[in-house]
């Protein structure tokens, strides 16, 4: 939510802007229902906006980038 406020850390407050993607699969045993393997693959880029509170600096914009990808298998 962009109207959120916040984080408020006694320092500065902190705030994500953060978009992407995430996709994924699933392979299901037919004869069970049971989950084989599941990947789920997530890529955010956006900033991290700190400013306010004890430090006065205005807010700073540091930019981010994050990728994972989530694989579970059945044993």
């Amino acid at each position: 939510d962009p109207n959120a406020p916040g984080l408020n850390t006694g320092i500065a407050t902190v705030k994500y802007d953060l978009a992407g993607t995430r996709d994924g699969s699933v392979e299901i045993e037919e004869a069970t229902g049971w989950v084989k393997k599941s990947t789920i693959h997530q890529s955010l880029s956006g900033d991290l906006k700190v400013g306010g509170g004890a430090l006065e600096t205005g807010e700073m914009a540091v930019p981010l980038s994050i990728e994972g990808t989530t694989t579970i298998e059945r044993l």
